[in-house]
């Protein structure tokens, strides 16, 4: 009989099932809190589009002021202030991003919440706006 003295530890890992929670059932104190038009996000009249895009820009600049920024304490705000609105998107490169574009279209106005949509939602992004299925709100908790 062979023995180890190395114990063998086996992990299991458990899977948490997501609950989805429709608007209706979000405590309306919450949603307040949160600047959300609930009405209008429950309105089967009216759909949002949502748009996920990449951008490309860019700018050439002396090697110089690259380290100044490096080097400034608040080097995103000098690149937010002085860098960033330079920056140029010629047609090319805006081409070049369109090809990772992808849509999402949801039931009601969400526009009071869309941030919130993209962050704690469960949902699904499409290639093409034709391929775009209505889908209702549902947050994922």
């Amino acid at each position: 009989m062979v023995t180890s003295q190395h114990p063998i530890t086996v992990y299991i890992k458990r899977v948490k099932e997501t609950t989805l929670m429709q608007l209706s059932e979000i405590n309306p104190v919450l949603s307040e809190s949160l600047g959300w038009d609930t009405e209008s996000a429950q309105d089967e009249e009216m759909v949002t589009f949502v748009k996920r895009s990449v951008v490309y820009s860019e700018i050439t600049l002396p090697k110089s002021e690259f380290i100044k920024m490096k080097n400034d304490e608040y080097s995103d705000e000098y690149f937010a202030e002085q860098i960033e609105p330079k920056m140029i998107t010629d047609d090319v490169m805006k081409d070049f991003g369109d090809m990772y574009n992808e849509y999402a279209v949801f039931e009601g106005d969400i526009y009071s919440m869309t941030d919130d949509v993209m962050s704690m939602c469960d949902f699904k992004w499409e290639d093409t706006i034709t391929n775009a299925k209505i889908q209702k709100v549902k947050f994922a908790l």
